[in-house]
């Protein structure tokens, strides 16, 4: 299953009840440093309310990220682990996160990747 593919079935498995499901989806990918599974798993870790965890993932996809889409998924995800992280280590990646979104393309990646922006801007 390609980058689009893990996408849909983890943003598909968390509002479905199914976030350890969407964990191991990206098992793999995770082990091998994937930028694309650590972002989504740390999209399930914040959904499972596992900030620091979130926080961990996140600034690992960052840091593996090559691709414009790939760092906007990570920097969302990123977001994300910020909006929910009492013990935030850094500096806030939403400024980055909505320069990207604003100059991504359009189709199902970047639309994703826009709503779990969104998500880190909600109070």
């Amino acid at each position: 299953m390609g980058d689009a593919g893990i996408l849909e079935g983890v943003l598909s498995d968390l509002p479905g009840g199914r976030s350890e499901r969407a964990r191991q989806r990206c098992e793999a990918g995770v082990a091998a440093g994937d930028p694309v599974a650590l972002a989504l798993t740390a999209v399930a870790d914040f959904w499972l309310g596992d900030f620091a965890q979130a926080t961990c993932h996140a600034f690992r996809a960052v840091d593996g990220a090559t691709t414009d889409e790939t760092r906007g998924l990570a920097l969302a995800a990123l977001a994300l682990a910020r909006a929910g992280d009492a013990d935030w280590p850094g500096e806030d990646p939403l400024p980055e996160a909505l320069a990207l979104v604003e100059q991504g393309g359009q189709g199902p990646w970047w639309e994703a990747v826009r709503y779990l922006v969104t998500e880190a801007r909600r109070p």
